[in-house]
């Protein structure tokens, strides 16, 4: 029998809460869907042998060190957005960070459904270590800050914080992971990432209420 293979569907779903206001934009809804499917790989090698000028590429993170780093960015982010419930007055900043919290904890479970088959096994290294780190000094800033001042920062970390991620799926993530099912994580919780910055954006745009 093929192994199983793990995707997450996140589909954008309209928000038109009032509390978001002008700020209202396609949140996500995160689905994990598990799919079963015979999967093949196909190999292909050129029948040209010519010499590359170019410098060797460095092997990049394993498999291990990618599910690592990416379920530390998800603990980094719900981490910043259970502080919100006791420092935002704001309900479109409070449904953001629940909407954070919901996201990540998808693309965790995800991970360790992958992990729990004994597919991939999470490799510490400096890449997801720098995210703790980052979010316990972050952390601490945002707990002395109330109202609009949290907003403020929370909403400024956020853009960056998922900005920041985005890159790292596409510049080093995707092109280096080996494991197909892996692979087609990542590549689904891409757009969502994506799509957190873009509506953290948004709501500072036209101001958090």
């Amino acid at each position: 029998m093929p192994p199983p293979r793990a995707f997450i569907d996140f589909s954008l779903c309209p928000s038109t809460d009032a509390a978001f206001g002008d700020a209202a934009m396609p949140i996500t809804f995160a689905r994990a869907v598990i799919v079963t499917a015979g999967t093949s790989l196909l190999a292909a090698c050129s029948p040209f042998n010519r010499p590359s000028t170019a410098p060797p590429r460095s092997p990049g993170p394993s498999d291990g060190a990618i599910v690592a780093i990416v379920m530390a960015a998800s603990n980094a982010d719900m981490s910043y957005a259970r502080l919100a419930a006791a420092h935002t007055s704001s309900p479109a900043v409070r449904d953001f960070a629940a909407r954070m919290i919901t996201d990540h904890t998808a693309i965790n479970g995800a991970l360790r459904e992958l992990v729990a088959r004994g597919a991939i096994t999470p490799t510490e290294g400096s890449a997801s270590l720098a995210y703790r780190d980052e979010s316990a000094r972050e952390r601490e800033h945002l707990r002395s800050l109330d109202g609009r001042d949290f907003d403020a920062a929370y909403l400024a970390n956020e853009i960056q914080f998922h900005s920041k991620l985005v890159a790292l799926i596409d510049s080093e993530l995707i092109p280096r992971v080996r494991d197909t099912q892996l692979r087609q994580i990542l590549v689904s919780v891409r757009p969502a990432v994506a799509a957190h910055a873009e509506h953290a954006r948004k709501i500072g745009t036209v101001g958090a209420r």
